[in-house]
């Protein structure tokens, strides 16, 4: 063992064959922490799944208002596609 070992923190240097415990709560608080972070992981995609759903229904919402058959429905893009002069 390196001569600085002896000045180590308790909680790091394995005192009366103590590590083997650490290590499997190590591992129990691992699989609960990970369990958790993945629940809530999926938890917020739901959240964030449902706010993009009402984002598109209004979106459609919008879309369906709109007369895509009116005389001049595209002279907003410049151009008048219904006529060949571009006047309605």
């Amino acid at each position: 063992m390196y001569p600085w070992g002896r000045h180590l923190c308790p909680a790091i240097r394995d005192r009366g064959g103590r590590r083997p415990r650490f290590e499997v709560r190590f591992k129990e608080l691992l699989n609960v922490n990970t369990i958790n972070e993945v629940a809530n992981f999926n938890a917020q995609l739901a959240r964030e799944r449902e706010t993009i759903r009402e984002r598109i229904e209004n979106i459609n919402g919008s879309l369906t208002k709109i007369d895509y058959n009116a005389s001049c429905s595209r002279r907003s893009w410049g151009v008048n596609r219904h006529s060949r002069d571009g006047s309605c």
